[in-house]
């Protein structure tokens, strides 16, 4: 699919409307279709000069969620996204909490790189969900064949046994009935994010690094070998996004064997395409269709700049007069 494909859609909206950016549209970056619905509701309020602080039960109205929870999760998964802020704006007097305000942030590269216009990317992503797909057949199908027939060893259970509860605390290294031990895996997290604020990596690295801590510790890949990458392809990378878009790639596959040889391929691929991406929008040429009212505001703008700079060639003009009248008293 490419932007010159036909596609007939009619537009008989009346404004207000709300600006979405393309990229936005067109981007397979959102985990869950909530995610992009919430982000645009946002949107919607950017508009205010003050700042956008909904209550959590307005935006699950807007959304269409009836768990806060939810709507929390999705919250939280376009933080990580880099596309927005969440300020705790602290207690009232009443001891009632504030609305949170978010903040709207630049949208990151890696973003919006990952488009349905672009053929590789929608590849990549059709592999990936058919591979969730089998991982997810291949689960169901071990769970129904691991179930055995009962042994005519086997005690039947009795009135008297106590099933587990809720309560009871995870499993010990000292019970005799576990072949493993409990390693609770949140101190492995906050062990990888002070290494993480402590590392001399660029900030933007790590507020990124920040939010894929888990998914590093699924694939295996240790920070050091994520310094170390970067150090290789320091001086070939002009702009850190570059490199953050062939890591983000890097991350969503299933499993990397080596990651100098993964990166070393994906590098110079992120940096081709979004120097593509730069010089396509630098272009002044666009068919984008621009609203009236942003057409209106545009011409005003330009006649106001040069209704400024007429007054000061006036201005200009009259002192230069003024000078000769008082030097040489010509009558003007």
């Amino acid at each position: 699919m490419n932007r010159n494909d036909d596609m007939n859609v009619y537009d008989e909206r009346e404004i207000p409307f709300t600006q979405i950016e393309n990229d936005i549209i067109d981007s397979m970056s959102f985990e869950k279709p909530g995610d992009k619905l919430l982000y645009m509701c946002l949107c919607r309020m950017a508009h205010f000069q003050k700042g956008i602080f909904p209550s959590i039960s307005k935006l699950m109205l807007m959304v269409g969620v009836s768990s806060p929870n939810t709507l929390k999760g999705q919250l939280d998964r376009l933080e990580e996204m880099g596309l927005i802020k969440v300020i705790d704006r602290g207690k009232k007097e009443n001891g009632e909490h504030h609305t949170h305000l978010y903040k709207l942030l630049k949208v990151p590269a890696r973003i919006r790189v990952n488009s349905v216009w672009d053929d590789e990317m929608v590849e990549q992503k059709k592999a990936s969900i058919r591979e969730r797909q089998k991982e997810k057949a291949a689960k169901k199908k071990a769970k129904n064949g691991t179930k055995t027939p009962p042994s005519k060893n086997d005690v039947p259970p009795s009135k008297f046994d106590v099933p587990p509860s809720k309560n009871d605390g995870p499993p010990s290294k000292f019970d005799g009935n576990q072949s493993r031990t409990y390693e609770p895996r949140i101190y492995k997290q906050d062990s990888i994010k002070e290494s993480i604020i402590e590392s001399d990596l660029p900030d933007d690295m790590k507020e990124y690094l920040g939010g894929k801590i888990k998914r590093l510790i699924d694939l295996d890949i240790s920070l050091e070998q994520i310094e170390g990458n970067y150090l290789k392809h320091k001086t070939e990378v002009k702009y850190i996004g570059d490199y953050l878009d062939a890591l983000d790639f890097a991350l969503k596959q299933k499993s990397i064997n080596d990651i100098d040889n993964f990166m070393a391929d994906r590098v110079p691929a992120s940096i081709e395409y979004n120097n593509k991406k730069r010089a396509k929008a630098s272009n002044s040429g666009s068919n984008e269709v621009i609203p009236v009212w942003l057409n209106d505001r545009k011409d005003e703008s330009n006649q106001k700049a040069a209704n400024e700079n007429q007054e000061v060639d006036t201005s200009d003009i009259a002192q230069r007069i003024a000078k000769l009248k008082s030097k040489e008293n010509v009558t003007v």
